[in-house]
């Protein structure tokens, strides 16, 4: 039941919004103008998002725990009363940022953006959502397409080990 809170949440949330100036705020939702990451290359053009943070539990059995703030990201619609219900992106991952994502599927969305907003949701673990990130191994060959099993497991409890 918990698990469908976030997503419903964030439906609601974003649900009918129209395009204001500057900052709009929806629920507890504050989105601000902001310039979505690229990785690997520099933009060229700046890209009209709007960007804030959710804060959700890092473990949704346990209660009192820790937080974590989840980075989200809308990307306006062209239309001025766009559809009240957006379409949200997931990257496919494993790691994968959707909001770092963005720019390389951009062109798909285009249809979509004509009468609909986008929602990039970076999961937790990902971009700016708590980033898991793990130590690398200086003599990991990123090229190699044979993985030895003990390597994987190794570097799998090194990594646990590390968060």
């Amino acid at each position: 039941m918990r698990r469908m809170i976030v997503p419903g949440l964030l439906l609601c949330a974003v649900a009918g919004m129209a395009a204001p100036a500057h900052a709009r705020q929806l629920g507890e939702l504050n989105f601000e103008k902001c310039e979505l990451p690229v990785v690997g290359t520099r933009p060229t053009n700046p890209l009209n998002a709007e960007c804030t943070t959710l804060k959700v539990p890092e473990n949704w059995d346990g209660e009192g725990g820790r937080e974590i703030e989840l980075a989200i990201a809308l990307v306006p619609s062209r239309s001025p009363k766009p559809e009240p219900d957006p379409v949200f992106m997931l990257a496919g991952g494993p790691g994968q940022s959707a909001r770092e994502s963005w720019r390389q599927i951009a062109g798909v969305f285009q249809d979509v953006l004509a009468n609909r907003n986008v929602i990039l949701l970076d999961q937790r673990g990902t971009g700016a959502s708590n980033r898991f990130n793990c130590p690398e191994p200086e003599n990991l060959d990123p090229n190699a397409v044979d993985v030895n099993p003990d390597m994987a497991a190794s570097l799998a409890q090194s990594c646990l080990e590390s968060v």
